[in-house]
Formats: structure tokens, sequence, C-alpha cells
């Protein structure tokens, strides 16, 4: 387990200070996505940039939000939600795309657009996100 956790520890290093920008989703997104954020400030807190920007609501499906298996190993299930959810710096692209279109490949859907405002998520774990101010 210790090979194992050490290993975990530094991919996850790796991850943070040699982040790989999705560059390439962001340009074959162009004119499918109706909406699209780098995810800088936590999952949540930039979906609620999307949300007010759009006038809707962004519900949110904790289970169907990934996870690494290195995050999973070294941390409990409840702390590695609250990262995904509420973490920052993972430049990854969280997007919206018309019913109609199927997500790219290795994407995850993990919620729907909804009338109404705001964010809501399914789970209990507090995932603020960074505020600027």
């Amino acid at each position: 387990r210790i090979a194992g956790e050490a290993q975990a520890h530094a991919a996850l290093r790796a991850r943070f200070w040699h982040p790989a920008p999705a560059l390439d989703l962001g340009i074959r997104l162009r004119g499918q996505a109706s909406a699209a954020v780098d995810v800088s400030d936590g999952l949540l807190a930039d979906l609620g940039h999307i949300a007010r920007a759009s006038g809707v609501a962004v519900i949110v499906e904790s289970a169907r939000v990934p996870r690494s298996d290195a995050l999973q190993s070294v941390v409990s299930e409840e702390q590695a939600l609250a990262w995904a959810l509420g973490g920052g710096e993972d430049y990854r692209l969280c997007f919206t795309l018309p019913e109609s279109l199927e997500a790219p490949a290795g994407c995850f859907a993990i919620g729907c657009v909804e009338s109404g405002a705001g964010v809501r998520c399914d789970s209990a774990v507090a995932a603020e996100g960074y505020r600027h101010f």
C-alpha cells in the first residue's frame, strides 16, 4: 500500500504542478456548446457563473462527478467529493450541450440545466470553491 500511495501522491502532485488545459476539447466544442467555463474556482462555483450568466439552474448529481483513482486511493470518499466539487485549479472544461448532441469521448455528463436560478447538488458535502473577494 505504501508504494501505491506514494505513486498516487506523485501523480496528484504532477497533475497539480503541470496542468494540461483541454485546448483541443475547447476547439471541438465551438459551435456546439451553449456555455463553457474552465474549472479554476471549483466546479460548483464555476457552474454558478454559467447559471448566473445564462439565467438558468444547473443541477449536479454528485455520484456522476469524476474523481481520479489516485485521489480516491489517498483520501476518504467524502474528502474526494468535497475537492471534486469545491477544489480549484483543475483547468478542465465544464460545458453544456443541447440534449440533441452527444458529449465528446472522455467527457462526463454530471447533471442538467433547468429553468430557475443557481446551482443545486444532491451532496451534503460542503464545497464552497474559491472566492475572489
